[in-house]
């Protein structure tokens, strides 16, 4: 009996420690979507440019990186304010908080958020976070609630409208780039869950299924899966279209009602190793594949341009040098003419009304 006690009380102190590092323990059963492995080829069928679509569009994912200056910034609100496109929406990446004084440009988003009139929105807490947790897996409950209680006053103000840009897999798809991981078991990520929940706001999640080859679809899949078992109520959005195949996307959209996807334009596929592009590129201009360009007009509710841009980088190494206001209005219009291609009622809904929405951007 003396022995019987004693394995029970060990078994009760595991699993305080337990629940004092990872937070309450949901026991659902994860069951990941049949997933099709990597890689469509990138020679398959492409859809034809019809016409240049000319509506409202709003991007909704893109960065703003340190060292703009106030004449760039204007150029910025130039943009939104005559008529480029009508509403933006921008974030720290994953990365950020690597950088000194990252802390300056998240400021300066919210400046443009109030200075555009709401034109310009903001995502927020990935400056705070991402790093934060990917350096440990426990955290302290002092470090937790001071994060927390500082989101929650962001989230309550009217420039943020929702968290992230949030990275729990980012690897270096161009040489130098950082890498980034979060442990799924991570006690602070779950809060970042629960609080998305809480507020009704959408986490944009970046969360990359391959590595240059190597496979983490099954655990990809398998955490989103527990995503929604744990918080049902969750809004998410997967950032760059899941970087998996239409097949996996449709799957996706179908077993999960709360799920959204933002779409890039990647002009250089090679430094995604073989994270799936949704378009084809070549000689600077692009196509969308016609797998993709048929489930872009089955499910138009679910998807919405972010194209990824990171205003004001300098980095040489980087596929994104120089990346000027100028060359972002070039960007613009090659989303316009994608759009072109799909039948107009979708391709609307895509530009305007799924962004609008989901931003709450009235």
């Amino acid at each position: 009996m003396v022995t019987i006690m004693k394995k029970k009380s060990q078994y009760v102190r595991l699993l305080r420690g337990l629940l004092l590092l990872f937070g309450p323990v949901t026991f659902a059963l994860a069951e990941p979507i049949e997933f099709v492995p990597c890689c469509a080829p990138l020679d398959r069928p492409v859809r034809d440019h019809v016409a240049f679509y000319e509506g409202p569009l709003i991007d909704g994912h893109a960065h703003l990186d340190l060292g703009s200056s106030k004449a760039y910034r204007d150029d910025m609100l130039a943009v939104v304010s005559q008529g480029i496109l009508d509403g933006l929406v921008l974030m720290p990446t994953p990365n950020h908080g690597r950088m000194d004084a990252a802390g300056g440009s998240v400021k300066q988003m919210a400046d443009l958020a109030v200075q555009s009139g709401g034109a310009i929105s903001t995502l927020c807490s990935a400056n705070d976070w991402n790093t934060w947790m990917g350096r440990q897996l426990s955290v302290s409950d002092a470090g937790l609630e001071k994060r927390k209680t500082e989101l929650a006053a962001q989230l309550d103000s009217v420039t943020c409208r929702g968290i992230g840009e949030i990275a729990t897999r980012h690897f270096e798809k161009w040489s130098g780039q950082a890498v980034l991981t979060v442990d799924f078991r991570s006690r602070a990520l779950h809060a970042l869950f629960a609080m998305a929940q809480d507020h009704k706001v959408p986490i944009d999640l970046h969360v990359e299924p391959m590595n240059r080859g190597n496979s983490h679809e099954q655990s990809v899949f398998a955490e989103l899966d527990e995503i929604f078992n744990r918080y049902p109520d969750i809004t998410v959005i997967l950032a760059h279209t899941a970087m998996t195949s239409a097949a996996n996307v449709e799957r996706l959209i179908v077993r999960y009602p709360r799920l959204y996807f933002s779409i890039k334009v990647v002009g250089r596929p090679k430094h995604w190793h073989n994270l799936e592009p949704v378009n084809f590129s070549k000689k600077k201009k692009a196509w969308l594949y016609e797998d993709w360009a048929q489930l872009l007009e089955r499910y138009p509710e679910r998807f919405f341009i972010g194209s990824d841009y990171k205003f004001a980088r300098k980095m040489k190494k980087s596929p994104g040098d120089s990346m000027s206001v100028k060359k972002y209005t070039r960007y613009i219009k090659r989303y316009r003419r994608l759009l072109g291609s799909l039948e107009p009622q979708a391709a609307r809904q895509i530009a305007w009304d799924t962004p609008r929405k989901l931003f709450k951007m009235e």
